[in-house]
């Protein structure tokens, strides 16, 4: 179930970003415009977050999301799963074809 804690997982998405101050460590301030399906919108911390991915089995796997973007206008956190591919994670699956981080 999602909830505003949640991550959506988004392929097209350059940076994680999120509207969320929690968790975040190694902040420096910026003004960088983010475009989106919403328009413009300003971010204004460029960050390091520490997050959890629920694996299909419930399992939680820890995982520090870079470069992360803080923008408060963003009405969901964005997942970058090309970035946490670039950063070294891999996708993998099980016999029932469910995905999950490795």
């Amino acid at each position: 179930m999602f909830n505003k804690n949640s991550w959506i997982g988004d392929t097209g998405a350059s940076y994680f970003i999120t509207y969320n101050n929690t968790n975040m460590y190694n902040v420096k301030k910026i003004n960088k415009q983010i475009v989106g399906i919403l328009g413009n919108m300003m971010a204004t911390k460029l960050e390091k977050i520490l997050g959890w991915v629920k694996q299909v089995d419930s399992t939680k796997t820890s995982v520090e999301m870079y470069p992360g973007k803080y923008c408060p206008r963003v009405m969901e956190n964005l997942f970058s799963i090309t970035t946490n591919l670039s950063n070294s994670s891999k996708l993998q699956s099980n016999d029932t074809n469910n995905i999950h981080f490795a």
